[in-house]
């Protein structure tokens, strides 16, 4: 085995590398890990080693596997991308979408293929995972006869064992006290679908599997001409022939069960590495075949039992419960539809349970999970009317505003807020509520939810990701910037009035005009074991207290053009309206 020897040199590189989360992590064969954050490190050394290591970047909800001897160095550009330099080319990462990455040591036994993992040689067992013998059957009558598993040599001979591995029935591959060992399984075609898959499609791929050299060069197995054989996957395919009622084709094929039967005429995929193609082909064999067998290290198949809630809008928070989704993220991911949710949208993830916000641009249809190449049932889920107070944003000045008011249920972590439903619920609370005006439910979709300053100030976070509550200084910039207190009310309001019918202001929602796009509505207040004021005045939160009992806000009336600042006691419910970050 070669040794390894290159050195990585990083930059110290902790002024916009967005690393908080991105760190790389050396892994020990005893399964150990010593990890580092990519900001702290100024030098790397490999040095030389019998064990070589394979480089793991997960990014771009994709798992990249580089073979550490086919690296040079890496390098950040500019802070904002890594570059794997390699012998003959080089790969970007952007940082940002970068979620780990780990050099693991890698074993002649397993070949990284796209997501999977493969045996590095022929299967060579002769009994069964549970430890009962695999029968040996030397006759040729015999052997075309069975319905039981059993193995041989080719040509009978061990000496072809050390070099091919055994060949196997079909009998044997599908017994099922296991023919594989522990950890490992015989692959189903649309697992060797996989490799040409991530090797650039079939007709590339067996060159990429087979052995190079030739027996007339004498410096390989395969007969002459071996077309394309490059082996850069260390996949090792050697020309192992095959059994029938004869041996046959030593030099020339090597034949690979996979688990799948083809019903309608009772014979089993293969696939099949070929002396005079670069293709890796496909073909049918019949059950008394003697072929090889490569195998597959088991995975976990992701399972959904339940999403909630079932319907829900464009950035609320979504529970998905099942089981195999792994400890972390790393680059398994959740899909609605067609569609892919951003890194930032995680909230947690474990083997039981992800929470996320519902991306921008989810629709109805299905909501899936993809672990680690491997994708999960699928479960029915509704978009209902997307949330326009997490995603529809408006420009005034510098700054950019949500254009309805909030509207969530939960803080950005996940965690329920408190719905207040009656009176008895607001006796002397200090902790985060919220509720309708008038307790009625028909009011959400008007003004959307009340809340006292205590959720507004709660650190779990209020305002969804990218977006907080805004400050005092931060109204008083919008007013500035749309002439003064005094104007600003009337540049903030929807126009209309409820006599008119035109809107929900009581008229004669005076100079009312909008022109700004905020849409400030007359959502009133639960204030002092009352609900005030709605359809004549409009009261957001600001996120400044004035002391321990108080905070500032704004307010709107309908027969002024003024946006007043005043204080308000912080168990009182006032809508909110967020800024972005």
């Amino acid at each position: 085995m070669k040794n390894v020897l290159f050195i990585i040199l990083l930059c110290v590189i902790s002024f916009t590398l967005k690393s908080e989360d991105l760190g790389i992590k050396f892994y020990l064969e005893d399964g150990n890990f010593s990890q580092y954050r990519i900001d702290d490190i100024e030098e790397m050394n490999f040095i030389e080693s019998d064990l070589p290591y394979m480089m793991e970047v997960y990014a771009y909800n994709t798992k990249y596997t580089l073979d550490t001897k086919d690296i040079t160095s890496l390098t950040f550009l500019n802070s904002n991308t890594l570059v794997v330099q390699k012998t003959d080319d080089a790969s970007l990462f952007l940082i940002s979408e970068i979620d780990s990455i780990n050099f693991v040591p890698k074993t002649a036994n397993e070949i990284p293929i796209g997501n999977f993992t493969w045996m590095g040689q022929n299967l060579d067992v002769e009994s069964y995972r549970n430890g009962d013998p695999i029968p040996q059957v030397t006759d040729s009558a015999e052997w075309v006869n069975l319905q039981t598993g059993a193995w041989c040599y080719y040509n009978n001979d061990p000496a072809m064992g050390a070099i091919y591995g055994k060949l196997y029935n079909w009998y044997a591959v599908s017994d099922p006290r296991g023919l594989a060992p522990e950890g490992w399984h015989i692959p189903i075609i649309e697992e060797w679908k996989t490799i040409p898959d991530n090797l650039g499609g079939d007709s590339l791929a067996g060159g990429m599997l087979k052995s190079t050299g030739t027996i007339e060069t004498g410096d390989g197995l395969w007969q002459s001409p071996n077309v394309g054989a490059t082996n850069e996957t260390n996949f090792s395919g050697v020309p192992s022939g095959y059994r029938y009622d004869s041996f046959t084709n030593i030099g020339l094929t090597a034949n690979y069960w996979s688990s799948s039967e083809q019903e309608t005429i009772k014979s089993i995929w293969i696939r099949v590495l070929s002396y005079d193609k670069s293709a890796l082909g496909t073909s049918m064999g019949k059950k008394t075949c003697g072929f090889s067998v490569r195998c597959i290290k088991d995975y976990n198949i992701p399972a959904i039992k339940s999403i909630s809630p079932n319907s829900s809008q464009v950035g609320k928070v979504l529970t998905v419960s099942g089981t195999g989704f792994g400890a972390e993220r790393k680059f398994s991911y959740v899909s609605f539809g067609t569609l892919t949710a951003d890194k930032s949208d995680y909230i947690s993830w474990s083997d039981t349970e992800i929470k996320l916000v519902i991306p921008q641009d989810a629709k109805t249809g299905y909501v899936s999970v993809c672990v680690e190449g491997i994708l999960s049932n699928l479960v029915n889920f509704v978009i209902t009317q997307t949330d326009p107070d997490y995603f529809e944003a408006i420009i005034i000045g510098t700054q950019v505003w949500m254009s309805r008011n909030l509207n969530v249920d939960c803080y950005r972590n996940g965690d329920t807020i408190q719905q207040v439903k009656k009176w008895t619920d607001l006796n002397n609370l200090t902790t985060g509520a919220w509720c309708y005006y008038s307790f009625k439910v028909e009011n959400e979709e008007l003004y959307g939810k009340l809340y006292n300053w205590y959720a507004v100030n709660d650190p779990r976070g209020l305002a969804p990701e990218g977006w907080h509550v805004a400050s005092d200084a931060e109204w008083t910039k919008l007013t500035d910037y749309l002439g003064d207190t005094t104007v600003a009310g009337g540049k903030l309001k929807s126009t209309g009035n409820l006599k008119d019918n035109t809107g929900l202001w009581k008229a004669p929602n005076f100079g009312a005009t909008n022109e700004s796009g905020f849409l400030a509505l007359p959502g009133g207040k639960l204030s002092e074991m009352s609900f005030q004021m709605i359809n004549f005045y409009g009261y957001w939160w600001t996120s400044t207290e004035l002391d321990e009992n108080v905070a500032w806000n704004r307010n709107i009336y309908n027969m002024s053009t003024n946006c007043s600042r005043s204080s308000e006691n912080k168990g009182s419910c006032l809508s909110v309206r967020c800024i972005k970050d």
